[in-house]
């Protein structure tokens, strides 16, 4: 019993030292007003939506820009590392869109690319000062650190191909080493460092290959997940490792129709993710430690949600507003709690929205309106004057 008040006596030192237990996110509300810690380690988070919605866009805006920004302005205090298992894009295309991202970071939001325009497909001809700031892009210390920190894998596509080389970099001499028995089985491991933050990212999972048993015998799709997040994502890398471990899971194509009451109204309850529509495998919502669920609802021609009014006009936010909800959550215990944010797919980046107020009416801020990027648009005009 005695380890576990050292534990909270060290938590708590650390937290006076000026070091930090988990990696907050950026959208204040959550971080400020409900106490959600953000990225804790040895935790186990899934990120779900329908087809097209923009989890991948989201996922790394909220797992690798919110990192790379907390950790650039707390002094670089900590260390972190991003194993990233892309299984639906390549690794070209990840970079690309991390290109996009740093140049729209560059000029505040002013210049906003796709990969498709970087690699010219299409008839989208490059001007001379987007030129010149893909080529700032090549210097920029976001770009290096990331390149850096983060690898990404595009050619594995099975469970256990996952766990080897989660286990190769757990297991650097640096990092850490698996503590055995004397007959070889692991009974422990032990870290370097607590500063160092593990995170081992799949996208997404809906699309791991099957593989063999111990036994030899071929496993469904089924049960090649359960393996996966039971035996790997859980036992392995959160709780040996202390890895901060995130899936992304499709949900049901059911969930893709439209649903009508018998009046003829769109029912948006049925229409946004939940846990009983996970796909391929909705029992792996019991291994996860929060869920949430993005959802789109331009796409079904609503035009009011959750109180923010998202017509396709001048008026509104359209297809740049995404409600964020917890389906799921055992660290602050924010099941059902919604959360409005501005979406840049193209980049990708997003925002959190200003709460809505019955009676008052929401005016749309500029965005970007995080202070780098505000401060990065302010020299580009500057530039641009020039």
């Amino acid at each position: 019993m005695k380890k576990y008040f050292n534990a909270i006596e060290e938590a708590q030192e650390r937290a006076l030292r000026g070091g930090f237990n988990s990696i907050p996110w950026v959208f204040n509300r959550l971080t400020n007003d409900h106490y959600f810690p953000g990225w804790v380690p040895g935790k186990y988070y899934c990120i779900t939506a329908n087809s097209s919605v923009g989890k991948t866009k989201f996922l790394k805006f909220i797992s690798i820009y919110n990192t790379y920004l907390h950790w650039a302005t707390h002094g670089k205090s900590y260390d972190f590392k991003v194993l990233w298992f892309a299984l639906e894009e390549s690794e070209e295309e990840f970079w690309l869109s991390m290109i996009c991202l740093t140049i729209y970071i560059q000029t505040g939001g002013a210049i906003q690319l796709t990969p498709s325009i970087l690699l010219k497909q299409g008839s989208r001809t490059l001007t001379k000062t987007e030129l010149l700031y893909v080529k700032n892009a090549e210097k920029s210390e976001f770009l290096k650190t990331l390149y850096e920190k983060v690898t990404v894998f595009d050619y594995i596509f099975n469970p256990t191909g996952v766990k080897k080389e989660v286990d190769k970099f757990a297991n650097l001499p640096h990092i850490g080493q698996n503590i055995t028995n004397s007959e070889g089985r692991i009974i422990g491991y032990n870290k370097k460092s607590d500063d160092l933050y593990l995170f081992v990212v799949t996208d997404h999972i809906s699309l791991l290959h099957t593989e063999k048993s111990g036994l030899g015998e071929i496993l469904t799709e089924r049960q090649a997940l359960k393996l996966f997040s039971e035996a790997y994502c859980l036992n392995a890398f959160c709780k040996r490792y202390k890895a901060i471990v995130i899936n992304t899971q499709q949900q049901d194509q059911s969930k893709e129709n439209l649903e009508f009451t018998n009046r003829g109204g769109l029912i948006e309850q049925k229409l946004e993710p939940s846990l009983d529509h996970l796909a391929n495998n909705k029992e792996l919502q019991r291994d996860y430690d929060c869920v949430l669920g993005i959802f789109n609802p331009i796409r079904y021609e609503i035009t009011q949600h959750a109180g923010y009014n998202i017509m396709v006009n001048t008026l509104g936010f359209g297809k740049q507003y995404r409600s964020i909800k917890f389906l799921k959550d055992r660290l602050a215990g924010l099941e059902g709690t919604r959360l409005g944010v501005y979406f840049n797919g193209a980049v990708p980046y997003c925002e959190e929205l200003e709460k809505v107020q019955k009676g008052v009416p929401l005016i749309l801020p500029q965005y970007p309106n995080d202070p780098l990027l505000r401060t990065s648009y302010m020299d580009y005009k500057k530039n641009e004057i020039k």
